[in-house]
């Protein structure tokens, strides 16, 4: 539901669900369990696209917490998802080094849970490639944005909006 109104422009009522979400899990769940990181890490990005930065680092925070404390029930392909969130965090942020250290942890993560092949895996590379962007690094910015967009091509194909948009990333680095 929070989703769903975040999607349709109703962050007032997004976050109002998004809290509820992440309450009941707690009264349910426990404070501490895994479901709770989930519903953590979902408040978490919400929070990151309104740029309430401070509090939604210490949600991604407190998720991986929780995934460190529980390794048996975490999912790996969580775990990644919120260290690579957590980067681009740090990256929107224009912490640098924070989000480059970051976002190299979650493609190894990342790689580990879903192969080099994998989708989620390209998003990790894309991130790690905006973030040398920013710092005006064309080189790796355009080696990373090149793997990313051979991922995306060989799983979406050359019209699928992920792919368009490392294209269009990477087109930005050259010179016209």
């Amino acid at each position: 539901m929070a989703g769903i109104a975040d999607e349709q422009g109703d962050a007032v009522q997004a976050e109002a669900l998004y809290k509820e979400a992440l309450l009941l899990s707690e009264r349910i769940q426990g404070p501490e369990h895994v479901k709770t990181a989930l519903a953590l890490s979902k408040y978490a990005r919400f929070l990151r696209e309104q740029a309430t930065y401070d509090e939604a680092e210490r949600l991604y925070r407190r998720a991986l917490i929780i995934y460190e404390q529980h390794p048996d029930d975490a999912d790996p392909a969580d775990v990644a998802t919120v260290v690579n969130n957590l980067g681009v965090l740090y990256l929107e942020q224009k912490d640098y080094a924070q989000a480059e250290a970051t976002l190299r942890q979650a493609i190894t993560l990342r790689d580990a849970v879903s192969g080099r092949e994998h989708p989620n895996l390209a998003t990790c590379l894309g991130n790690l490639a905006r973030c040398y962007q920013q710092q005006n690094d064309k080189v790796l910015a355009e080696l990373l944005f090149q793997r990313a967009l051979e991922i995306y091509e060989r799983a979406w194909g050359a019209s699928h909006p992920d792919t368009l948009a490392v294209k269009a990333s990477l087109s930005s680095l050259r010179p016209t």
